[in-house]
Order: structure tokens, then sequence, then C-alpha cells
């Protein structure tokens, strides 16, 4: 997937799992700031290096394979999704104004600026309606042979019933399952979970989340590369920031 966008003068670029593109854009000389995601490990002089431990689970594994590999809980939960005839989930689904409300709002209770609709606007949508209401869902981008979780964002947090929330949590596991088939079915090689970090207590959660589907950890490599008058401008950006959380917060 790529990404271009505008800040102010400056020109940018998000390439994330298309190495194929990467050296002609690194070359052209148009842009004032370069991120690339990839799995490769490159010698790049003028770029800063990021690295990233991720967890892939293989598509090209049988459906059952695929399925035998989340651990025992995960599986367990899954299944009573299928149960449950008051959940209806949609892959590749359309909804996007109600995915974005749902998406920013999350963003916003965990002190975060949201992406913009543009760049998310490019992704997939897989989601899961409860009586209608869309409850959890997750934003998937595709790079042909590859998947990868945007961001995946529910209800959670919204919820003060144990049992809502335990609902919650379980299709948001049937979620990544139904992206491992639907990718399948289109011959997409592997689906990209984002970032595991085994380091940090804070993600824990996040991390045993990620795992339990049995994924493979790989690293994963960031490149950025920044012109001397987008690395100045880039020092008033924390203004913009500090300002949408202060009107988030009035509004609250």
């Amino acid at each position: 997937m790529i990404n271009k966008r505008r800040k102010f003068i400056f020109k940018t670029i998000n390439i994330i799992l298309e190495d194929d593109k990467f050296g002609y854009i690194r070359k052209s000389g148009i842009y004032s700031k370069i991120s690339a995601t990839s799995y490769r490990k490159m010698q790049l002089p003028d770029f800063e290096t990021l690295v990233k431990t991720t967890a892939i689970i293989d598509l090209i594994a049988s459906k059952d394979k695929i399925f035998r590999k989340f651990n025992d809980t995960t599986r367990n939960e899954i299944r009573k999704t299928e149960r449950n005839d008051i959940l209806k989930f949609i892959s590749d689904d359309n909804n996007f104004k109600e995915s974005y409300w749902l998406y920013k709002n999350l963003e916003y209770a965990q002190g975060r600026v949201p992406a913009s609709k543009a760049d998310l606007n490019k992704c997939k949508l897989f989601s899961c309606y409860y009586k209608g209401e869309m409850i959890s869902a997750v934003y998937l981008m595709t790079a042909y042979p590859y998947l990868r979780v945007r961001s995946i964002f529910s209800k959670r947090l919204q919820i003060e019933d144990k049992e809502a929330y335990k609902i919650i949590s379980n299709t948001t596991r049937r979620l990544i399952l139904d992206i491992c088939l639907w990718g399948k079915e289109r011959e997409f090689q592997s689906l990209d979970l984002a970032s595991v970090n085994f380091k940090n207590p804070k993600t824990a959660n996040i991390t045993k989340f990620k795992m339990s589907f049995g994924g493979t950890v790989v690293n994963e490599y960031t490149y950025i590369y920044k012109s001397k008058s987008f690395k100045f401008f880039e020092k008033f950006v924390f203004l913009k920031i500090f300002i949408l959380k202060l009107v988030n917060l009035i509004k609250k």
C-alpha cells in the first residue's frame, strides 16, 4: 500500500510492503519525507532504520491448519461467535462512516490522534454488528501478496457489562480468522498483525492477543528519510497534536 500526502509545501509518501516501488521512489527526489516498511534488511545511508518484530500468519497453509495454529482459548472463543445468531460479520464492508466514528472515538479515548479519513479509506474493512450496531472492526491494508492489519478497534472501552465485553473480545478474534480466510481465497501469502513488542509491559496484553493466532515472529524494517527543511517543519507538528487533544477534551 502507498499513501501520498501533502503537508504544507512538503510531499510525503508512506510505502508499506511494496519493495518493488521503493527504489524508484527513493531516487525520484520529489518527496520531503519517505517512510518505507519492509521485511528486507537494506543498507540505506541517507535513511534512519527502525527495527521491530511482527507476527506473520501463513496463508499458504490449508484453512484447517491456519485455524489449528490458533491457541485453544482463541479457537473456543471464535466458535462461540459462530453459535451466536445475533452477531453479523461482514468481510470487505463498505460502511466506512460508522467504522471511522468507532475508530476515532477509541483513538481519542486512548490519548491518540486518529489517522486521516483519506488514509484509512484505502483500507479494506472487516466488521461485526450486534443488533445492527457495529461493535468491532479491523482496517486491513493490502499489498499483494501481503496483508497487514492497520487498526483493530471496538466498543470495548464503552462497555461496562462484563458479558458484553467478552462478546466483543470474541468477535475481534473471529474477524482475524475471517481476514485469513478472505486473504487465502484471494491467494495472499500472509497476514501481518503489525508489531509485537515483548519488552514493553504496557503492551503485554496486545502482544498476547496477537500471538494467540500462532504466527511466526519476524523482523520488520522501517526506513525513514526526511529533508532538512521537513525536519525543521516537524518541530511544530506537536502543537497541532496538542490542540486536537485539547479540543477533544473540551467536547467531553
